[in-house]
């Protein structure tokens, strides 16, 4: 994600000067950068989503309403503020262990460097495929509420490398209400598949509604 390669470079530039986490990572200026420079990623991503599925069960335009509009800002915010902290404290774990080992700037940085490749191996990868799918399945859910369908389906699909939930599983081929909550076994419900608000569940989801 290239949003984390300038966070790297933000904080890898103050190095020099500074060495306290708060002012090596602003984390109210990186939480605003991340809401603007994905906000209209995501808000796109969840129109093209919302107009393909309405083209695919009506002949009626799909419409981007104010609702959509709030639930969007309210997800990008949401994964801003939680992205921002996870990374905030990573940040700070590795100053206090380089203080520890009483490092010079220099390993300092090749420290924090690391950290930042670890988050583009592992956490924008995984940061990015939930939080569009997330986008992807609310869509279409909108889409069939425009179109006026009364009922909607879970479909299972496996995980990113074949694994299977247990519980996502048994959910394949439930129907319910369009206004309803799928209820898993867990005890997590959502209006649709990745976003029970249980990470457990949502992360890395690949079921889809129909």
């Amino acid at each position: 994600m290239k949003f984390f390669v300038g966070q790297k470079k933000r904080v890898l530039a103050k190095l020099n000067q500074k060495t306290s986490v708060s002012d090596l990572f602003n984390f109210t200026q990186e939480e605003r950068l991340m809401v603007s420079t994905l906000g209209g990623i995501l808000k796109n991503i969840y129109i093209e989503q919302g107009k393909e599925h309405m083209e695919l069960i009506s002949d009626v335009e799909y419409v981007y309403t104010s609702e959509a509009k709030l639930l969007i800002d309210k997800r990008i915010n949401f994964m801003a503020e939680t992205t921002t902290n996870t990374t905030s404290e990573k940040i700070k774990d590795e100053l206090v262990k380089s203080q520890e080992l009483n490092e010079t700037k220099q390993e300092l940085a090749e420290r924090l460097t690391k950290t930042y490749d670890d988050i583009l191996l592992n956490r924008a990868e995984t940061i990015a495929r939930t939080e569009t799918h997330y986008l992807l399945q609310n869509a279409t859910l909108d889409a069939s509420k425009q179109n006026g369908n009364e009922n909607k389906e879970w479909i299972w699909t496996a995980g990113v490398k074949g694994g299977v939930r247990e519980d996502h599983l048994h959910m394949d081929g439930t129907e319910i209400g369009i206004n309803e909550e799928f209820r898993l076994p867990s005890g997590a419900s959502g209006l649709v598949p990745g976003a029970t608000g249980n990470a457990a569940d949502d992360i890395n989801c690949q079921c889809t509604m129909i």
